[in-house]
């Protein structure tokens, strides 16, 4: 069975982006890969999926403003880089691991100091803080071999040296909301807290009962420091709700059904700029309805959550900032989310062309004939162009010869 990997030490503030925003606090986040934007290249610092991430969610359907938005890492440099200005998460960041491939500066106290002078201008009020799977995971990689099942032993929550390990995560957690909170002292930014989610990577389950242990502690310390008058709250990114789910614990999402085991395939992806695609990778290749009704996108290990699921995440951070901004945001309805990951398919009976193939499904829904663009593209049958040659029969259509009077020659990968 596969479980998703939420890797956390998510610390966020949400803006406005529009021109009149929705609320009058600003929000950013620090944290790694499932609050980071999913518009990575392909390094192994960033997430690059056909997918959005809930920050991503929140900014293109409510309008919540993490800042500015920078395509080019090198405006900004680390430990910000590319993305919104005031979302400081970064893919693979951990509170107190540094592997050596991540970049000088991405770990969260770097995060939480380059966040901290937007609290102090008074541009960042709330901060959504979530913690983290990768310190366990770097923990257990470094120890032997990531999902190896093979080191328990690093694990033992009375050994002394385990204990030092969560120590270590536990003070480098509260050591960055403090520096939050330390920013504008006289009027401090409200804090949200995102506890580890109880699962993880299959074959290292022993992981879980050491992240609950740090769970627990962090639960008494936040007890703590509310009694103490610090404004913190809790959300928990996966309690979606008994209605959410059937009799077989698979999840529920307008029409559609999720099966609690699902990992998406990258043959279940598109080209950009096919009908009814998705949002794309940095090569092009786009969700479609099927890629998106999974638990967690293709990705390894583990698999990061697709638009569908990070849209219910995203809801369970609205639930909460509803209940600290001063004018409350409606949350995202299935309809919403569900076109996010597919347009078209929020309403799958469609079918524009009347060819028995609904619109969601059918890449080409003005075209009778196709449901797939194929080598000519919709509106050309295959054998009037894929299998012409050029004017000098030579596989080569650079002389222009190519294209079977005017069909529409390009290798369109639908299922790879």
């Amino acid at each position: 069975m596969i479980r998703f990997t939420i890797v956390i030490v998510v610390y966020l503030f949400l803006i406005c982006i529009a021109a009149t925003p929705v609320t009058g606090e600003g929000i950013g986040a620090i944290g790694d890969s499932l609050t980071d934007e999913y518009l990575g290249s392909g390094a192994i610092t960033e997430t690059d999926l056909p997918a959005l991430s809930w920050v991503q969610l929140l900014v293109q359907l409510r309008s919540i403003d993490f800042g500015p938005l920078e395509m080019n890492p090198s405006v900004r440099g680390e430990p910000r880089s590319k993305g919104y200005e005031y979302n400081f998460a970064r893919a693979g960041a951990a509170a107190a691991s540094t592997p050596f491939f991540m970049p000088a500066g991405s770990d969260i106290i770097s995060q939480a100091n380059g966040l901290a002078p937007h609290v102090t201008s008074g541009d960042v009020d709330i901060v959504f803080t979530g913690v983290g799977h990768n310190d366990y995971f770097y923990r257990d990689y470094l120890g032997g071999s990531l999902q190896s099942g093979t080191r328990p032993d690093l694990f033992v929550l009375d050994n002394p040296d385990y204990l030092a390990f969560e120590d270590s995560v536990f003070t480098a957690i509260f050591a960055a909301i403090d520096i939050i909170l330390d920013a504008r002292p006289a009027d401090p930014a409200k804090i949200i807290v995102s506890p580890l989610p109880p699962s993880t990577l299959e074959g290292v389950d022993y992981l879980v009962p050491a992240m609950a242990q740090l769970n627990t502690r962090l639960d008494t310390e936040i007890a703590d420091r509310v009694i103490a008058g610090q404004d913190i709250s809790v959300v928990d990114m996966y309690d979606w709700g008994a209605a959410r789910y059937d009799a077989d614990s698979n999840i529920l999402i307008g029409p559609y059904i999720i099966p609690s085991d699902s990992k998406a395939q990258l043959s279940q992806t598109i080209s950009t700029g096919t009908s009814g695609a998705g949002p794309c990778d940095s090569v092009g290749r786009c969700s479609t309805i099927a890629y998106s009704l999974n638990l967690v996108c293709h990705d390894t290990p583990g698999g990061h959550p697709g638009t569908v699921m990070q849209g219910l995440i995203a809801n369970e951070v609205l639930e909460v900032l509803n209940t600290l901004l001063f004018t409350p945001v409606a949350l995202l309805s299935d309809d919403e989310i569900i076109e996010a990951a597919a347009p078209g398919c929020s309403t799958p009976d469609i079918d524009t062309d009347d060819d028995g193939t609904p619109d969601c499904t059918d890449y080409c829904p003005d075209d009778p004939e196709k449901t797939r663009p194929g080598a000519c593209g919709c509106g050309f049958t295959e054998a009037s162009c894929a299998v012409e040659k050029d004017k000098d029969d030579d596989d080569d259509d650079s002389d222009g010869g190519g294209g079977g009077g005017g069909c529409f020659i390009k290798a369109l990968t639908i299922f790879h």
